[in-house]
């Protein structure tokens, strides 16, 4: 164990959505445990902090990546594996919450981003690593983050509780 909780020392992990907000918790608590962490996530000065951080650390990347790009997220995979070897483990995190709209009130070009990054994101990021640890014949942790509103619903935020439900149905049937 690892600071008292577990040990993932020279592992390297995915986490998507990584510069800030849960992802960025998520990057934290990893590299606490030793983990050499891949933080993707589009391009911003969060994510260049966050570069800088892991740098300080030793600990590992933040790579410019937007997970809807199905290209995008096969240059982030490279990368990754160049700068921290086989991949053992991802976090689907990355997601935004869309329109505050009831369903009735909503337009489906309101639903299109949200499904998008939320579904189609979490998809071809946790595919792209899935393959790579079955082609290094490795094995490893995926996950995916989800939500209370993917059981519960929430009024006015319809699109984000029925992505979330998805991301939940995909992980499942990894």
């Amino acid at each position: 164990m690892r600071n008292g909780v577990f040990d993932l020392t020279a592992r390297a992990i995915i986490v998507t959505g990584a510069a800030s907000g849960i992802g960025r918790g998520i990057v934290d608590g990893l590299t606490s445990a030793g983990a050499r962490v891949a933080g993707w996530d589009l391009p911003s000065p969060a994510l260049e902090a966050l570069q800088s951080t892991l740098a300080d650390r030793g600990q590992g990347i933040a790579v410019p990546c937007d997970i809807r790009d199905e290209q995008d997220v096969a240059a982030a995979l490279e990368s990754t594996i160049v700068a921290l070897g086989p991949v053992s483990g991802c976090f689907a995190n990355a997601g935004i919450g869309g329109p505050r709209r009831s369903v009735v009130n909503c337009e489906v070009e309101d639903w299109q981003p949200v499904l998008r990054t939320n579904i189609e994101g979490s998809l071809l990021t946790l595919r792209a690593v899935a393959k790579s640890m079955i082609a290094a014949r490795s094995t490893g942790t995926l996950v995916g983050t989800s939500s209370l509103a993917a059981e519960s619903g929430a009024a006015g935020s319809a699109a984000y509780g029925a992505s979330k439900g998805a991301v939940e149905s995909l992980v499942r049937a990894l």
